[in-house]
């Protein structure tokens, strides 16, 4: 079996390596530094594992707890980007489909009212790649 400081060094590899990457393996490197230790004290090597394996375990909680705190927040859709934003009608394709360019982008859109080309219209919603508009009056 390897010595308890092979161990130690093991693990605090796999916390090194998990600095730099986000695998989310640190509670591996306590558990394999757990292992070095209760060698090092003379506990029976099967008992070492099993402990590394609970402290393993019992880690990965608080760890995950605090790596994933702060990441709640809600990621922006295209709905919170665009709807509520006026836009132009660019191209008339038929009475309820249009194109409308709305941030340098050019859309397709079904309105609600026949429009022309110059039309202001307000963005009520995404679905997919279309956009839902209004036509301002």
């Amino acid at each position: 079996m390897l010595s308890p400081t092979v161990w130690v060094i093991l693990g605090i590899l796999v916390i090194l390596v998990d600095l730099h990457t986000v695998n989310f393996i640190t509670p591996i490197g306590i558990g394999l530094i757990t292992l070095g230790i209760t060698e090092y004290i003379g506990i029976d090597i099967y008992a070492g594992i099993i402990t590394a394996i609970i402290v393993t375990i019992i880690t990965y909680y608080p760890f995950f707890k605090f790596v994933h705190r702060g990441t709640t927040e809600k990621q922006a859709t295209p709905e919170d980007e665009y709807v509520g934003k006026k836009a132009k009608v660019v191209e008339v394709i038929d009475d309820d489909e249009v194109r409308v360019e709305v941030g340098g982008e050019i859309f397709y859109a079904i309105i609600d009212k026949p429009a022309k080309v110059g039309d202001k219209v307000i963005i009520r919603k995404v679905e997919g790649v279309k956009l839902i508009v209004e036509k301002i009056e």
